[in-house]
């Protein structure tokens, strides 16, 4: 009776766990006006049942999670207490990213991690829909993604209709690192779908990305494509060969760089991707750092200049918020730098193990084999917290679908044999 009830509690967390997921990167969904009450609603949901179906997931918690708790507690006490309650808003909503991460572990505790597959499968029609109709947006608008965004009443029109913005594009983004991997990794191939599938997905999505205007999210899916066929699997060997290699081409790293940007300013000609990658082009060339480089290296400089100016308690401390709530006096650009300006040192420092220890547990320092792709994603995602602001979206994918994928590579792989069908059988 005992282990019905405790199955009963999962599948339902389960349940809330898809319909957060799919809150997360569905921008029909996401424009609702309603929306934040339906999503805080269902991470409470989800923290009830999945309380009932394993206590002692809360009761006897791990101390990486216990500082979680303690720093996303903290900041929204500490930020509504000296009146930042947009800041409050903001780490709320970032709380979400990990509620992925803990829901793998919950899985992993209950040793149900296969049934992650069925919210990872029966997310796909609401990544594919907004795929297609940003495709479709592009031939009218080409900046379209840049400008469905929930801030503007144009923007939440351009969502409601299915358009996808930053959210869903960095999503994507992060989603066809692990697609890459998926496909072009023979030996480590977790077969959750066929090939081919695979295949046509990343054409639509690199597409998707490519076009969508945001260059940040080209360069993320450049690199991992040249990395992901350079460097499909880790070894030893390997890693002390590439080593040797950067450090003799390093003088020829600028004419490589510059050939790729010339090929990607081929391909994107007029739109912004080739301006901001114009810009890259002549900072290696020249050495001189154009408009919108400059800008964004200003939000970086303001933020270390307001944190070295507040390094203890950050500017939040010194109730630097306006009547309504709101912080303006720092970078925004950076979810890593920007943490540092508002909290200080030590808070600053706390968030950027929260969000990166999930990854470093994915590193096998016994086996450096299957380390291409921890070693791939770490990277990227320390790079993009320190250079982009963060967005629920992106813990889909790196807190809850990577894992899932590294436990079947490690485990499955060896212990269950692959249907024709390209399904895992676990």
């Amino acid at each position: 009776m005992k282990k019905l009830k405790t199955a009963w509690f999962y599948n339902f967390s389960l349940i809330v766990l898809y319909f957060i997921a799919v809150c997360a990167i569905f921008p029909p969904l996401r424009a609702l006006s309603e929306f934040n009450y339906v999503w805080i609603f269902l991470l409470f949901l989800w923290f009830v049942l999945s309380f009932f179906a394993a206590p002692s997931f809360y009761l006897r918690i791990n101390h990486s999670r216990l500082i979680a708790y303690v720093f996303f507690g903290y900041v929204v006490v500490f930020s509504s207490v000296f009146g930042s309650t947009a800041i409050a808003n903001r780490y709320v909503e970032l709380s979400q990213m990990l509620v992925f991460y803990w829901a793998y572990e919950l899985s992993l505790k209950m040793d149900r991690v296969r049934h992650n597959l069925k919210v990872i499968y029966a997310v796909v029609p609401f990544v594919l829909v907004p795929i297609f109709v940003n495709l479709y947006a592009y031939g009218e608008s080409p900046n379209i993604a840049r400008t469905a965004k929930k801030d503007t009443v144009e923007g939440l029109s351009q969502m409601s209709m299915g358009v996808g913005g930053y959210d869903f594009i960095y999503f994507l983004c992060f989603l066809i690192v692990l697609c890459l991997y998926v496909s072009l990794d023979g030996k480590y191939r977790v077969k959750l779908f066929p090939r081919s599938v695979i295949a046509l997905f990343l054409c639509l999505a690199i597409s998707c990305v490519a076009y969508s205007n945001f260059a940040t999210a080209l360069m993320i899916v450049t690199f991992s494509l040249l990395v992901v066929i350079m460097i499909k699997r880790l070894s030893i060997i390997k890693a002390l060969l590439l080593c040797l290699f950067i450090v003799l081409v390093i003088p020829l790293l600028p004419v490589f760089f510059l050939s790729i940007a010339d090929i990607l300013l081929y391909v994107f000609r007029d739109s912004m991707n080739a301006s901001r990658i114009f810009e890259v082009r002549q900072l290696i060339v020249e050495g001189a750092v154009n408009s919108s480089l400059a800008a964004r290296l200003d939000t970086y400089l303001f933020s270390l200049k307001v944190f070295i100016e507040n390094p203890v308690f950050g500017i939040v401390g010194n109730g630097a918020a306006s009547g309504a709530g709101v912080i303006t006096t720092f970078g925004q650009h950076s979810l890593f730098l920007d943490g540092f300006a508002l909290f200080g040192i030590f808070v600053g420092a706390t968030q950027v193990y929260v969000f990166m220890s999930p990854l470093t547990r994915e590193v096998s320092f016994s086996s450096l084999a299957r380390n291409t792709l921890p070693l791939l994603m770490l990277f990227l995602v320390f790079m993009f917290f320190t250079v982009n602001n963060a967005v629920p979206s992106i813990g889909l994918v790196v807190y809850f679908m990577y894992p899932t994928l590294m436990y079947f590579t490690t485990t499955e792989s060896k212990t269950s044999s692959p249907r024709s069908d390209g399904e895992v059988v676990c």
